[in-house]
């Protein structure tokens, strides 16, 4: 059955509310919405298998399960860290001047916050790598 205009809409509209009638007369008005509760489902899970990639046969069961690489995150740390030291110079400069806005401030108190939990984390990483906990 093809939906092509308003009419044949209307018309399958109508031959529906006529089925559920019939199966209301019946009592099987329950498994009926059950039914298209099950066809609404199966249909959703066709659909989203259609557009399922397809393993070419060089694939194997086990290729998710491994990560591509390690992800060492120390490495972003020490981009970040390495940006907030250009950061304060200027701040510094302007703060020895005392010409230091309560914007530029409030910058320079978070970078020293940030650059003193960056140390801690690199002083703790560091002695749990010296020192491996037994247990």
């Amino acid at each position: 059955m093809e939906v092509e205009n308003f009419d044949d809409l209307n018309h399958c509209f109508n031959l529906f509310l006529a089925l559920k009638d019939k199966f209301k007369k019946a009592k099987l008005l329950d498994e009926f919405e059950q039914a298209l509760e099950l066809h609404r489902i199966l249909a959703e899970v066709a659909h989203n298998a259609s557009k399922a990639k397809k393993r070419s046969s060089n694939e194997s069961n086990d290729t998710d399960s491994k990560p591509k690489r390690d992800y060492d995150s120390s490495k972003r740390a020490q981009i970040e860290h390495t940006k907030r030291l250009e950061k304060p110079a200027t701040l510094e400069q302007k703060e020895q001047e005392s010409t230091l806005t309560q914007q530029d401030k409030r910058k320079l108190k978070n970078i020293r916050e940030a650059e003193r939990g960056y140390m801690e984390n690199k002083d703790k990483s560091s002695d749990q790598a010296n020192n491996p906990k037994n247990q």
